[in-house]
């Protein structure tokens, strides 16, 4: 198939100078109130019980490991452990999400590839 007809999406460039990021900081592995969620860091030992059950507890939710690189898991601690596995990595800082309205753990995320001194990091 070819895309011959594609045309990038024409942007308005002022050529005015960026001012200089100032240096950034890792985040810190510490709770956020949302109004809709808290994110907490990923702590197994809270956390894999929850995010087992949403990610495992039906034929439905197991569809999330359909296009993941991992996943899913036969049982819970083999879950845990992996979630061990992350929760100590240093190359990417994961946080769970936990719903307010029922106070589960329902799904998480992780910021990777940081470069704090040039300002940039990844969701």
């Amino acid at each position: 198939m070819a895309f011959d007809s594609e045309q990038a999406h024409r942007r308005w460039i002022s050529g005015d100078a960026v001012a200089r990021l100032p240096s950034g900081r890792l985040p810190a592995r510490s709770p956020i109130d949302g109004d809709r969620v808290r994110i907490e860091p990923l702590d197994p030992a809270i956390h894999a019980g929850d995010l087992y059950q949403a990610s495992h507890g039906s034929d439905a939710a197991r569809q999330i490991w359909d296009y993941l690189p991992w996943g899913p898991w036969p049982d819970q601690d083999l879950f845990a452990t992996w979630l061990k596995g992350l929760a100590g990595s240093s190359e990417f800082i994961w946080y769970a999400f936990r719903s307010p309205v029922n106070g589960r753990a329902q799904g998480m995320a992780c910021y990777f590839d940081f470069a704090p001194a040039d300002g940039v990091i990844e969701i």
